[in-house]
């Protein structure tokens, strides 16, 4: 028999302005639209926000987050990577037994959905010797793999740090895969990907797509922009997306600027702020709320991601705005636009200083790809438009 209703524990809320928060908000819809009941659990700082499915209730479970070093330290002690230690208090599995026992929901078969690896790490809170509940992941990337960049980066300590940490992961990464009842990767390439990695066959891909009506307010943007010699980026500036923001102005926007001392770089997102200078034309606005008035600072949105895998989800909301994507081979993985057409794609930093030069000085092949963008997403990832509570 199939499950009517769903358990999701998540580590961030569904949302419209960053990546993880829009994966989310994606595969949410999904469970809206499959079960009579969803119990979403979110085990995060933030606030919660109000939902728009009138068949899914959001329950926040409050943490403290530590520094990721304090992390890796305490996971020492366990055999469980660092990437677990957020969810492996017993604080967060005694919450979500009391959002659960509240609702009663286990007194028939549920689905428990995971979204992403590391909340996979709760899986034996709710394990029973007559279980008849499945288990199922929603992966969001190759873990073990959007790691591995750092064993090769960094000291020596660091790297050998990195190391030990992702043969960890890859044993944990590897132990969820084989007992999850059911596995979905966000990317056919990642379905690939674990196949290569663990001789393991994911249940199917349950991508990222965007609501039709927020794709349609999205149309008025296309063709505006506050300054044609300004680019943008808005995501968070973590450990992994932190090392392509170094590299992109050191080798590509300060050369720019050579030849060109108006370009701007504007930059959005948590963290973003470190990077502001305003002698070098680079504003740093840290945390956005408006994803559509921070984008229209400028039509080119630059992507200089080299570490992940998984959907650049970054680079899809910029192109459902119009924006014109320059980014790297690794910033466009899991997303079949066409290099010239839909967005620009640089080999390194040499064509990527040379590709925006070309767009800094052809309006007319910005407004081209600009449209073509939008399109693309309009066509290749929009759902129905979600019930609103």
């Amino acid at each position: 028999m199939q499950a009517t209703q769903a358990i999701v524990l998540s580590p961030a809320w569904p949302g419209s302005t960053y990546g993880y928060e829009l994966a989310i908000a994606s595969s949410l819809a999904s469970y809206a639209r499959t079960y009579r009941r969803v119990l979403f659990c979110c085990i995060t700082e933030d606030p919660k926000p109000p939902s728009a499915w009138p068949n899914v209730e959001l329950v926040h479970v409050p943490i403290r987050k530590p520094s990721k070093a304090l992390r890796f330290f305490k996971s020492l002690a366990s055999s469980s990577p660092a990437i677990t230690q957020l969810f492996r208090s017993p604080g967060v599995s005694r919450a979500i037994a009391l959002e659960v026992g509240r609702r009663d929901l286990l007194n028939e078969r549920t689905d428990i959905i995971f979204e992403d690896l590391p909340v996979a790490s709760l899986a034996q809170a709710f394990r029973t010797e007559d279980d008849d509940n499945r288990f199922v992941m929603r992966s969001h990337n190759v873990v073990s793999e959007a790691f591995e960049g750092f064993e090769a980066t960094g000291n020596l300590l660091s790297r050998l740090a990195w190391k030990y940490e992702n043969a960890r992961i890859r044993r944990f990464e590897k132990h969820v895969l084989e007992s999850c009842d059911s596995v979905y990767t966000i990317t056919a390439r990642d379905l690939n990907e674990y196949r290569r990695r663990y001789q393991f066959e994911a249940d199917g891909v349950l991508g990222v797509d965007f609501d039709q009506s927020s794709l349609a307010e999205k149309a008025q943007f296309v063709e505006i922009a506050e300054d044609p010699l300004a680019i943008v980026h808005l995501g968070t500036v973590d450990l992994r997306k932190g090392h392509g923001i170094r590299e992109f102005v050191e080798q590509v926007f300060r050369p720019l600027r050579v030849t060109m001392p108006a370009l701007r770089l504007v930059l959005g997102g948590r963290n973003s702020e470190q990077y502001h200078s305003a002698d070098n034309n680079i504003e740093g606005h840290g945390f956005i709320d408006d994803e559509g008035d921070f984008l229209c600072k400028g039509r080119i949105f630059v992507n200089p991601q080299k570490l992940g895998t998984g959907v650049k989800i970054k680079s899809l909301v910029a192109m459902s705005y119009g924006r014109v994507l320059v980014t790297t081979p690794k910033g466009i993985e899991g997303i079949d636009a066409v290099n010239g057409e839909h967005c620009f794609v640089a080999k390194n930093n040499d064509d990527m200083v040379t590709c925006l030069q070309h767009l800094m000085d052809s309006p007319d092949e910005v407004a081209r790809v600009s449209h073509n963008a939008y399109n693309f997403v309009l066509e290749n990832y929009c759902r129905p438009g979600d019930a609103q509570a």
